[in-house]
């Protein structure tokens, strides 16, 4: 009951978001676009790094989805319009 008002924060910063995403819808998807291609490519990194620590079978497939997730974010950050488009899809 001590941290009741953590809760009241979080929805009130939800409702906030929520307006914000209706007011600006442009931004809203171009925004989501950028993090997409961030975390894509953050993840790509994470892999192809994991793979090269790593002994086994699983090392062929983590350098591929790691090149793959490099790949795509990089052509996110090249073509933002095309990926929103078809994040939006």
């Amino acid at each position: 009951t001590k941290m009741r008002w953590v809760l009241g924060l979080h929805g009130l910063v939800s409702v906030a978001f929520g307006v914000m995403v209706l007011a600006w819808p442009d931004v809203s998807v171009y925004a989501l676009t950028i993090v997409f291609g961030a975390y894509t490519l953050a993840t790509g990194v994470v892999e192809l790094g994991t793979a090269f620590t790593t002994h086994g079978r699983e090392r062929g497939w983590l350098i591929l989805r790691g090149l793959l997730g490099i790949i795509v974010g990089v052509l996110v950050f090249a073509w933002p319009g095309i990926s929103a488009l078809a994040l939006l899809t």
